[in-house]
């Protein structure tokens, strides 16, 4: 898990996120713990995808205001 998760990249996302993305995300978390406590590795990878896609947005926004920003120096 440790290789999966870049505290940094965690951190700053979060902050992007609208309350309801928020809560989204919280509930893709409490999905995902449901899985792995089913022991259900399918169940869990699909859950994983969905919320790492998800997040694909926000990321990408973010990457292209940082670009902007830098250009507008």
């Amino acid at each position: 898990m440790n290789s999966l998760i870049h505290v940094p990249v965690v951190s700053h996302t979060y902050r992007l996120y609208s309350p309801a993305r928020m809560r989204q995300s919280m509930r893709q978390h409490r999905e995902l713990l449901d899985a792995v406590t089913a022991g259900d590795p399918a169940w869990a990878e699909a859950v994983m995808r969905v919320h790492v896609l998800s997040a694909r947005p926000v990321l990408v926004g973010a990457a292209h205001d940082t670009e902007r920003a830098a250009r507008e120096l």
